[in-house]
């Protein structure tokens, strides 16, 4: 799935979520977008962790807010079948990732 977007609402990203849940043979997102709520990531975060075959996802966001990184690191922690996680806007977050050798921060 690929979803280009200036800013993505929350109930935009749940509907984004709600097809995740619903493609168990999804192996590969990419969303870029300018920002993603606390509450859109939450619900991204959720989906991804019953999505049994992703495994690569880009997000290119201009701005995810610190808790959403938060989030978002959680639940990698808990996707054991994904290899690749490119966040190219999440610098300034990086020790969330600590430990996870499929994150990356370039583009």
């Amino acid at each position: 799935i690929s979803l280009r977007c200036r800013e993505i609402s929350d109930e935009g990203m749940k509907s984004f979520s709600e097809a995740i849940r619903h493609s168990p043979a999804l192996q590969n997102i990419s969303l870029d977008c300018e920002t993603i709520s606390d509450d859109g990531m939450k619900y991204f975060s959720e989906a991804i962790r019953h999505a049994p075959a992703l495994q690569n996802i880009s997000l290119d966001c201009f701005e995810i807010l610190h808790n959403g990184l938060k989030i978002l690191s959680e639940a990698i922690r808990l996707t054991p079948a994904l290899q690749s996680v490119k966040l190219p806007g999440a610098e300034k977050s990086r020790e969330l990732f600590d430990g996870l050798v499929n994150v990356s921060f370039e583009a």
